[in-house]
């Protein structure tokens, strides 16, 4: 077998590998914004917005709890000492930074509210549209070209929005 054609059956199999994660990444996707939807409006629903965005971040604040652990443990920080970790912890944080983490969190908040009154299409929506602004706005920003690919793209999720709007 020669090298073009070991290159092409490689190419063939990412392929095939990339098709398969994809569709597996939508379906884990929708999975979990079904079963979020479910949790947040039938299970949780007596507890305040705030408390609700405590359980969904529940495992995030885990993760990172640990990953500030392993941080505190390393041998540089130990020459320091833990005081003058905790004290250069914001260190580089500039303004935009900061402006970066409010942006953040109202998101998050902005995400909480959608689930609670709306559903999870509203949501899955209102994130392809905003991917959708977010590339127009890279158009006047920073002077990209839009390719075709991404123009389709918009159209399709431009219509969808308007063709689930009309069904209501």
């Amino acid at each position: 077998m020669g090298k073009a054609a070991a290159a092409e059956k490689v190419s063939s199999t990412w392929s095939i590998e990339g098709t398969l994660a994809v569709l597996a990444g939508a379906f884990l996707s929708a999975l979990s914004g079904v079963f979020m939807e479910f949790v947040v409006k039938k299970r949780c629903s007596q507890f305040h917005l705030s408390a609700r965005n405590i359980h969904l971040a529940f495992f995030s604040v885990v993760y990172f709890l640990v990953v500030f652990l392993c941080e505190i443990w390393r041998p540089e920080v130990a020459v320091g000492g833990l005081a003058e970790f905790i004290s250069t912890f914001f260190d580089g944080f500039t303004s935009l930074v900061w402006t970066l983490v409010a942006v953040q969190a109202v998101g998050g908040i902005l995400v909480a509210l959608v689930v609670r009154y709306c559903d999870n299409i509203v949501k899955s929506f209102s994130t392809a549209f905003a991917i959708v602004l977010s590339g127009m706005a890279s158009v006047f920003l920073f002077h990209t070209a839009l390719n075709a690919t991404f123009l389709v793209g918009a159209f399709l999720v431009l219509s969808s929005i308007i063709m689930y709007s009309l069904k209501q």
